[in-house]
């Protein structure tokens, strides 16, 4: 079994607004084709720069998963809110 490690800051501490699988996210940078749009992390892959991530995401309202850029997501509430029927 391989164990990864858990993101931390320079101190050794655990960042506590790390994006988990799971996490509902909303698209919200202004030039991504995707913008506004909501989705459910479900996996991880790599750095693209040094401290942004690729992560794969499902968009249900385009029924498919995308890459995206750690830096475009933001994980909030309001886009639980809005899509807490489609996933549940």
């Amino acid at each position: 079994m391989i164990r990864l490690k858990k993101p931390q800051d320079k101190t050794g501490k655990r960042m506590e607004n790390e994006m988990n699988l799971g996490d509902l996210v909303l698209i919200n940078h202004p030039r991504h084709p995707l913008c506004g749009c909501v989705g459910k992390i479900v996996g991880k892959r790599g750095e693209r720069v040094p401290g942004d991530m690729w992560i794969l995401v499902y968009v249900p309202s385009r029924m498919r998963s995308y890459l995206i850029p750690e830096s475009v997501l933001t994980a909030d509430e309001k886009s639980e809110s809005r899509a807490g029927s489609v996933y549940q």
